[in-house]
């Protein structure tokens, strides 16, 4: 599952869900995460290990159907723990193989989720453009430049190291930037 419901509503709907999808009693050591765990730095390490484990409770297939009910309509049972979740903001969505997520864009498939981003009404590039990597600090003195700093400040900026390696190197005298 790819879960990432970084805002504190999210995160609250996202917890909530889960919690209540565990087999009960589930916990560590009596140990359960609530909606305030997101902002306690101290209990995070406490919290991965928590999810992981719960999420290891089930299958992949379950836990979307916790919280994409409809998606998943075979499951009647996890259905109705579902539903209080169906169509909330948890942002957690089920990771799909290769051949999951062809089905899940082509619209063959009702059993995935639509993959993120959703662009509707939009046609794909009929080829793709090269892209030209760029080399570190390429254009930094062009950059420089452009920001109204000298010569002479480029310079010495180079020789004291703030453009890199290569760059204070290549500050010889004798030598140009």
């Amino acid at each position: 599952m790819s879960v990432g419901c970084l805002e504190p509503q999210f995160f609250k709907a996202f917890i909530n869900g889960f919690l209540k999808a565990l087999p009960e009693g589930f916990s560590l050591d009596g140990w359960r995460p609530s909606p305030q765990t997101q902002g306690n730095f101290d209990e995070w390490d406490k919290l991965r290990d928590f999810l992981t484990r719960g999420f290891r409770t089930n299958l992949r297939d379950y836990w979307a159907a916790v919280f994409h009910g409809t998606w998943y309509s075979t499951f009647v049972l996890i259905l109705s723990l579902s539903r209080d979740f169906e169509g909330t903001d948890a942002c957690a969505l089920p990771v799909l193989t290769p051949e999951e997520a062809q089905l899940s864009t082509s619209g063959a498939s009702e059993s995935f989720p639509p993959a993120h981003p959703l662009i509707v009404g939009s046609q794909p590039p009929k080829s793709i453009p090269r892209v030209h990597q760029l080399n570190p600090g390429q254009h930094t003195y062009q950059v420089l430049s452009e920001l109204g700093l000298t010569e002479e400040q480029t310079h010495q900026l180079a020789h004291d190291g703030a453009l890199g390696k290569e760059a204070r190197s290549s500050v010889i005298p004798g030598n140009k930037l």
